[in-house]
């Protein structure tokens, strides 16, 4: 979250940052740019100053004063972050069973063409 100093505070913007992100914690899962920063950066905006135009995603949501005063100033706006479901499994393994056979049908075609 942040403010902006001398600038009266309508709107909060809260990007969640926790739901659903692997611990990092350990030293075999570091914090990186791509998974844990790239998308905050591009709804943040490129303006320091947080003058540019946001947009809302699945982690970084626009709430009123008004919203927060329901809650009770309690800002732990989590939202479970769920993704489409996968199709069945049938479903990748005829893709995958498709992609061999065109692999094998192309390797074929090189053969004779050596």
């Amino acid at each position: 979250m942040f403010l902006q100093k001398g600038n009266k505070t309508n709107n909060i913007w809260i990007y969640d940052a926790r739901t659903d992100i692997d611990d990092v914690t350990k030293a075999s899962r570091p914090l990186s740019y791509e998974k844990h920063f790239s998308e905050f950066v591009n709804c943040y905006g490129e303006s320091a100053e947080g003058l540019s135009p946001r947009f809302e995603t699945d982690r970084f949501k626009k709430y009123s004063l008004s919203q927060i005063e329901e809650r009770g100033y309690d800002l732990l706006f989590t939202n479970k972050f769920d993704p489409e479901p996968l199709e069945n499994p049938v479903y990748y393994v005829d893709k995958l069973i498709e992609n061999f056979e065109q692999q094998i049908k192309d390797l074929y075609r090189l053969k004779e063409l050596l």
